[in-house]
């Protein structure tokens, strides 16, 4: 006979043997080491927000920080310390460049936010039995309104004992609500107009040498985090699509080559069959140091629900060309 305690720490072990009294054995039960590690990354990240993230990630691209460190350096040793007792080294890095740790820390920060995981549940799977289904239960609050999100994914561990795979499932709309809540009364149009006098209105030598002509800019990790910083109001897919199509060069562009930039008039119109989409029209002045002022007309469509999810330019009027020069 086998006797569970509850809690699963004793178990008495109840032998009969022939011949023999009845014996007591007690075993302590060995806890599964992964589910701790698992629990306290989930910690780490639903927690938040953490204001040191906030401030190593700031001071990214700095040359110089208080630490007399690099922003560069600052932030990955930060990283490091953080994720290192629990994820394997290569899948930190993956993570970063994938925006998977922290992103939740960084748009509390930048609206208002504050959250806390209420409840973590974590169950390893009967087929692969180095994955782990997580849910993780999320208050996210704000102005004293509080609001609620359930959270739920997968890990996988390795042979180390360290998370070697993270596949988030979903957020129930978490990262979409907390965007929502924070634009309630916001004019889309206006914030479209914003992004092209911010990505047209000023030479951007920062993003120039981050850039350095990446053949992948997803590949570039520190260059991710810098447009994921620059253009915060993109939903993930839709900055993703944007740093693809390489819509974030011409401030880069114009560095690269001594051209200052400048904003003339900028239009943004709504569809009127299709209220999330715009057409977009932005006048550029573009000029070398004592050379002429000269303009181009770029035009382009944007589409905006509750975060920018695409910003394509569809005619550029040769602004990219002549910034080449």
């Amino acid at each position: 006979m086998i006797i569970q305690k509850a809690g699963g720490i004793l178990l008495l072990l109840t032998l009969f043997l022939t011949g023999c009294s009845e014996q007591k054995i007690e075993v302590e039960a060995v806890e599964d080491p992964n589910i701790e590690t698992i629990k306290k990354y989930l910690e780490i990240e639903f927690n938040g927000p953490d204001e040191k993230a906030i401030q190593v990630r700031n001071d990214m691209f700095e040359e110089t920080t208080d630490s007399e460190k690099t922003g560069i350096e600052q932030y990955t040793d930060y990283m490091n310390e953080t994720f290192s007792p629990y994820v394997e080294e290569e899948e930190i890095q993956a993570l970063i460049l994938k925006n998977h740790v922290y992103t939740y820390h960084y748009l509390a920060h930048e609206i208002g936010y504050t959250f806390n995981a209420d409840q973590i549940q974590i169950q390893q799977q009967e087929a692969f039995k180095r994955n782990y289904d997580y849910q993780v239960d999320v208050t996210f609050e704000k102005g004293g309104e509080k609001n609620i999100a359930t959270l739920t994914g997968f890990i996988t561990m390795s042979e180390n004992g360290k998370i070697s795979g993270i596949k988030n499932l979903s957020d129930s709309g978490f990262y979409q609500e907390m965007i929502r809540i924070s634009n309630v009364g916001r004019d889309n149009g206006d914030l479209a107009l914003g992004i092209l006098q911010g990505q047209f209105g000023k030479t951007d030598h920062k993003l120039n040498k981050l850039w350095s002509g990446s053949e992948n800019p997803m590949d570039n990790k520190p260059l991710v985090e810098y447009l994921n910083k620059k253009y915060s109001t993109f939903s993930k897919d839709g900055l993703e699509n944007f740093i693809t199509s390489f819509g974030f060069v011409y401030p880069a562009i114009a560095a690269e080559n001594g051209y200052e930039l400048s904003v003339g008039e900028v239009e943004v119109h709504q569809d009127k069959n299709e209220p999330t989409s715009y057409s977009t029209s932005v006048v550029v002045h573009y000029k070398k140091e004592g050379g002429e002022q000269m303009t181009a007309t770029v035009k382009g469509i944007a589409k905006i629900n509750d975060a920018v999810e695409r910003l394509e330019i569809l005619d550029d009027g040769g602004l990219k060309e002549e910034l080449q020069k």
